[in-house]
């Protein structure tokens, strides 16, 4: 998936937040389509039952954006886990904040609500990495 639109202006910066310069982007938007279709140059990904994010991983420190460009405060603690998975990155990834049920299934409502287990990130594309833009 590449990500074709600019983020707003809207981004605070942070003791951990990148340089602007490397957010000239947000999360690509899902699109509707008529039917289902297959095709051989299309990739497929699963759809995610949360909240899709940019990841902005430097200075040892992690950030989740929402698709506007907004922090997801709430969210800090995975940000935190990000980043001391990750302790040397400087990247920026492209994923979904989801909630998993027992069975391993997104549960939306349990993330809306902070119930069950806790949050888990799922990455889908490395769009930076040592600042190259790499979508």
């Amino acid at each position: 998936m590449h990500l074709t639109y600019r983020l707003p202006c809207k981004v605070r910066a942070s003791s951990c937040y990148p340089d602007r310069n490397m957010l000239h982007f947000q999360p690509m938007p899902l699109l509707k389509r008529a039917a289902p279709f297959d095709d051989s140059d299309w990739l497929f990904e699963l759809k995610y039952d949360g909240f899709r994010a940019l990841a902005v991983i430097e200075y040892g420190g992690a950030q989740l954006l929402s698709r506007n460009g907004h922090p997801f405060a709430s969210f800090a603690d995975l940000g935190k886990q990000i980043a001391a998975a990750l302790p040397s990155a400087r990247a920026v990834i492209d994923g979904e904040i989801c909630s998993l049920d027992k069975r391993g299934r997104p549960q939306f409502k349990n993330l809306m609500f902070r119930r069950g287990n806790p949050p888990c990130f799922f990455a889908f594309d490395l769009l930076v990495r040592d600042g190259k833009d790499l979508h």
